[in-house]
């Protein structure tokens, strides 16, 4: 799968509407051999992973994907304590 395609299945999982059309965009990309990293306009981003997992950075939250598309929420804060 090429990067074309890969932003066009996330925008289509997405399913951009008029009313959020355009609100957030890639700005930047860079695919390596274990995975595909996303930096957003709004300052967020994704890595996805060659086996299909993901994380999703935002400015308050971690979201992690798991295999079979099952989302786990984590605030920064609970995941920083956790690493201590």
């Amino acid at each position: 799968m090429n990067n074309d395609q890969i932003i066009l299945k996330e925008r289509y999982r997405f399913k951009e509407t008029s009313d959020n059309a355009m609100g957030v965009w890639v700005i930047k990309y860079c695919k390596t051999s274990k995975a595909t990293i996303f930096w957003f306009n709004n300052k967020d981003y994704q890595i996805i992973f060659q086996d299909s997992t993901e994380l999703l950075y935002s400015k308050d939250n971690i979201t992690y994907v798991n295999k079979i598309g099952e989302r786990i929420n984590f605030s920064k804060d609970t995941a920083e304590s956790q690493i201590e």
